[in-house]
């Protein structure tokens, strides 16, 4: 017996054996391969949250060096919020979601809308070197009013006024979120979109800017307390997004688990 045993040892694995354990380990692989996608998408998702922590980091010092002001999202230099922010954060790469780090190439004098795996990039509007690019956007209601440098028209009074301390209910008062383009200005009338919205709308339905399938149905939100967490698609149009926001029920038929 012991003869026989070391002989088939000697002789190796048949062709038959061998196919078995191919096919096995396929097999493995296979069923292994979804739960490894979700937990790279979760990583993915832990990734996106560290970042817009550093990012409320960095807004918190901004603000205490400046009299308790927010960043605005143009500043008297003509820059986004984006660039004035780096020097408090200490590199760009905070900036992108890591579902969303790439996009076509900056091009100055050009201005490119992200989507929901792409970067958006401004060197058109107020040219910043190098070119200002990301892939979050800001609540642009937290602005004080200047028509000076921003407010593109809208309404004053919805306006917080630029100071953190004077906005209430700050944990359910978004900063900064997931944004197909450097932020928005959201109404509650907003009408949500039938099919997922990749693009840009220049007027209405802002809030849609916001409302993009990264994270398996949500999209991180940075709060003004500081707080972020994941947010329901759905659940955006319930949220506090300026002084007069009346929050909304909506329905988004076409939020998948992707």
């Amino acid at each position: 017996m012991t003869a026989q045993f070391t002989q088939r040892m000697r002789t190796g694995l048949t062709l038959l054996e061998l196919l078995v354990v191919i096919a096995i380990v396929a097999l493995l692989a296979a069923m292994m391969a979804p739960a490894l996608c979700t937990i790279m998408r979760h990583v993915r998702s832990a990734a996106c949250r560290s970042n817009l922590h550093q990012i409320g980091l960095g807004h918190h010092i901004y603000s205490s060096r400046h009299d308790g002001h927010t960043i605005p999202t143009v500043s008297y230099h003509r820059q986004w919020w984006t660039t004035s922010l780096v020097p408090f954060i200490g590199s760009r790469s905070v900036l992108f979601c890591p579902e969303a780090t790439t996009g076509q190439t900056p091009v100055r004098g050009r201005l490119i809308i992200g989507g929901r795996h792409t970067t958006w990039c401004d060197n058109r509007q107020y040219p910043s070197d190098p070119l200002d690019r990301g892939s979050y956007g800001q609540n642009m209601w937290l602005n004080s009013y200047d028509t000076s440098i921003q407010n593109w028209g809208h309404q004053k009074a919805y306006h917080f006024g630029g100071f953190t301390s004077r906005v209430p209910g700050p944990n359910r008062v978004p900063m900064v979120g997931e944004c197909h383009w450097v932020g928005g200005y959201p109404y509650h009338w907003d009408l949500p979109w039938d099919v997922e919205w990749d693009g840009f709308q220049l007027g209405g339905h802002q809030l849609n800017r916001f409302t993009m399938n990264r994270h398996q149905g949500c999209a991180n939100l940075l709060f003004l307390d500081g707080n972020v967490r994941p947010v329901p698609l759905s659940d955006m149009w319930q949220l506090v997004w300026n002084k007069h926001y009346v929050p909304q029920v909506v329905t988004l038929p076409w939020v998948e688990g992707g």
